[in-house]
């Protein structure tokens, strides 16, 4: 588990870029009892997908659209 901190900064990016892409659902970060972000290994994954998706030139609305795609693709029936 990491703090949005210690993911952007293994990303390059700041805080606030992650807490956007959480803001317009891009992002999916699951919160402890003090509602604080956690990154899982499987947030952190879906930050470095939307960050690569914006570094080849995705909008962030294509790029939420994207991201809710594999996220139903990925969903357990």
């Amino acid at each position: 588990m990491k703090t949005i901190g210690e993911v952007a900064a293994d990303l390059g990016i700041e805080a606030h870029v992650l807490r956007h892409w959480e803001d317009v659902g891009a992002l999916t970060v699951r919160r402890d009892g003090n509602g604080h972000r956690v990154y899982d290994d499987g947030a952190v994954e879906q930050a470095r997908t939307v960050l690569k998706l914006r570094r080849v030139g995705l909008s962030l609305p294509e790029v939420t659209a994207a991201m809710a795609r594999r996220s139903r693709r990925h969903r357990p029936s």
